[in-house]
């Protein structure tokens, strides 16, 4: 995947992320907006806050928003907290 910007485009259904997720990732990739506390700890690649931030529907789901972002979306936009900061610093 490319490190472009506006990269979401139509979303893949072959994740199974619920629609709430899937908008706010649209947002953070395409806008730069921070997600909340769950997909933030995903972005971060920080298992431990994923699981505690996830509700009952996503703690289960967890390896499909790894596969997404892996297949998905530009590297340098997730993995650590650094990244997901000057990520959303583009947009400023």
């Amino acid at each position: 995947m490319s490190d472009e910007i506006d990269t979401c485009g139509t979303w893949n259904d072959d994740y199974d992320i619920t629609v709430e997720c899937r908008e706010a990732l649209i947002r953070y990739i395409e806008h730069g907006i921070k997600p909340g506390s769950f997909l933030t700890a995903i972005l971060c690649n920080d298992l431990l806050s994923a699981v505690g931030h996830a509700d009952s529907v996503n703690k289960s789901r967890i390896p499909e928003y790894v596969k997404y972002l892996f297949n998905e979306v530009p590297g340098n936009c997730w993995g650590s907290p650094e990244a997901m900061q000057t990520w959303m610093e583009k947009f400023r």
